[in-house]
């Protein structure tokens, strides 16, 4: 075999390991953005949720004369102030009340595929914080949520 012939014999072998080796760095790249995109959307679902707890707070939806926020995200969906959320959902939402449901809420955005690679869970509470974290946030009676949290400044929604 001519010193030729070996060389050329070695290019199939090593185009094969670039174009393996590209393509799962593609591969990895895609599931990264799949997993910022579904946790984007999962921020965008809670602000959406703060924001109409705050209209159905103000407009008294329940017409008992006491100012009090959304038991349930449900209910948000059922007064017009929030679209119901396509399915298959990839995260699953909880809205919960504190001790004073006049004055405290939180929800809480959790993914459905438990143990999804680079999925985090996040929360809103009715202070207008963001918590995300690698583990399940869980409501409380107080609305706290765990740290490190950050606040929303959020603009006031056009009419």
């Amino acid at each position: 075999m001519s010193v030729e012939t070996k060389r050329t014999a070695r290019w199939p072998w090593l185009l094969s390991l670039v174009v393996v080796g590209g393509a799962g760095a593609l591969g990895l790249a895609w599931l990264r953005a799949r997993e910022a995109s579904r946790e984007g959307e999962a921020i965008a679902r809670l602000i959406a949720i703060y924001r109409a707890q705050e209209r159905y707070r103000e407009e008294d939806r329940d017409g008992d004369g006491v100012l009090t926020y959304a038991e349930s995200e449900a209910a948000l969906v059922a007064a017009g102030l929030l679209p119901a959320w396509s399915e298959p959902a990839p995260y699953r939402f909880e809205v919960a009340l504190g001790e004073h449901p006049q004055f405290t809420w939180m929800a809480c955005a959790a993914p459905t595929d438990e143990g999804a690679r680079g999925d985090r869970c996040f929360a809103v509470s009715y202070l207008g914080e963001l918590a995300a974290s690698p583990q399940p946030i869980l409501p409380t009676p107080s609305c706290e949520l765990p740290s490190p949290r950050m606040e929303l400044f959020l603009a006031p929604e056009a009419p």
